[in-house]
């Protein structure tokens, strides 16, 4: 693995908006800063291209003095090594082909690009490289409401962990991130309470609700109890190398929108989880709580991938 940060870059101003944390992570970590635009060039139709070829190659390579004077100008204003490389093909499969072939370490990018549609974007690049699992990808939404972060590492992070243990594998990236830093970590769990099933209408006048809302607060107390230990035991692991760590489990039916409420609450920096989905129902579902997060947060999201 190289020490570099890729930023993708789409040729608009909302794209760049990743690059201030990028540099921010590449001056604490020593790393390099490489800024990639991805010229996909023009769809045939049959065996007629849409476009004259040499056209769009010129299209591409008009590209390249932009990209570089940026790349000269950070340099020189952050003395810090950036680079700037055009790349031609698919978008997606480009990155992931870079990224891969160059052993990068980080991908820093926004969730919104060209055009204005913030889920084309995101769906078609950012999704795609997170479910690649081709390393960790720092998220930045750049219609949050506030300054994009500048700062690195993060005085606080928000973890969302989970019962099966799995989601622990965004524990040991994220500290390589954080370099030794005093960075406090809030782990949470939301625990989703059991439904309350409701008698057939025939039954239900013979039916004690109270004793049966009663059962169902006492299996949701019972549950809250085992997460919290758990939760306890991985803090106990952290605190144990010098790591400042807090817990909170709260019991609500949305995942999702307790990690946005309590990240809010708490005033994180950063709201970092694992991918750690192994079969297709739970991928979907931890993809809807992880897409959830980078499209509502207004702090980065930092995604990993399983180990």
């Amino acid at each position: 693995m190289t020490n570099s940060i890729l930023v993708p870059l789409d040729g608009s101003p909302t794209s760049e908006e990743a690059v201030p944390l990028a540099l921010a992570v590449g001056s604490a970590l020593g790393a390099s800063v490489e800024l990639v635009y991805v010229h996909e060039l023009a769809p045939h139709f049959g065996n007629a291209p849409a476009l004259d070829t040499e056209l769009d190659i010129e299209d591409a390579q008009r590209m390249r003095a932009p990209i570089a004077a940026l790349a000269e100008r950070l340099t020189r204003a952050h003395d810090l090594p950036v680079s700037g490389t055009l790349l031609t093909g698919p978008v997606v499969s480009t990155i992931e082909r870079h990224v891969v072939d160059r052993g990068v370490r980080l991908v820093v990018m926004t969730t919104h690009g060209r055009g204005g549609l913030a889920r084309a974007w995101l769906g078609s690049v950012a999704d795609r490289l997170i479910r690649a699992r081709i390393g960790p990808v720092l998220l930045v939404r750049p219609d949050a409401g506030q300054p994009q972060p500048r700062r690195w590492p993060p005085a606080r992070v928000l973890i969302p962990l989970d019962s099966t243990g799995l989601s622990e594998d965004v524990l040991p990236p994220l500290n390589a991130l954080l370099t030794g830093s005093r960075t406090e970590l809030v782990l949470l769990t939301v625990v989703e309470p059991l439904p309350l099933l409701e008698p057939f209408p025939d039954v239900a006048v013979w039916v004690d609700r109270s004793g049966t809302q009663a059962g169902q607060d006492a299996e949701n107390g019972a549950r809250a109890k085992v997460a919290t230990d758990n939760l306890e035991r991985t803090a106990q692991r952290l605190r144990l190398s010098g790591t400042q760590v807090r817990t909170r489990v709260v019991v609500h039916p949305s995942v999702a929108r307790t990690v946005l409420e309590y990240a809010n609450e708490t005033g994180v920096d950063l709201i970092a989880l694992a991918t750690h989905a192994r079969d297709a129902i739970a991928r979907a579902l931890m993809g809807s709580v992880a897409d959830t997060l980078m499209r509502g947060a207004s702090v980065p999201v930092l995604v990993v991938p399983p180990r």
